[in-house]
């Protein structure tokens, strides 16, 4: 996965994803706690990507999305991490 994707970074995430094979989209995490060192503040970046993801997943393509933190992650607030998921996500559903 990390070989052979097309990327996308904000202020905040990292987002790694390629075409798929199977039929609709898929998520995962990879929040480390050497970068985000809260548990509470991984989670809540967990809740808010998957919030994102059901909401856009009909109109997504069909995608594997690898999301990822960066150092300056834990710095960020509710509103800042929501605005970098619905550019990501509204980005996304272009690439058809």
């Amino acid at each position: 996965m990390f070989k052979t994707n097309q990327r996308f970074s904000s202020k905040h995430l990292f987002f790694l994803f390629r075409k798929n094979q199977i039929n609709h989209p898929r998520i995962c995490f990879i929040l480390a706690k050497k970068k985000t060192k809260s548990a509470v503040q991984r989670n809540l970046i967990r809740r808010l990507a998957k919030e994102f993801f059901r909401l856009s997943q009909y109109d997504l393509p069909c995608f594997d999305i690898v999301l990822l933190t960066n150092l300056q992650t834990k710095k960020a607030s509710k509103q800042e991490l929501k605005l970098c998921l619905k550019e990501f996500f509204d980005g996304l559903k272009n690439q058809k």
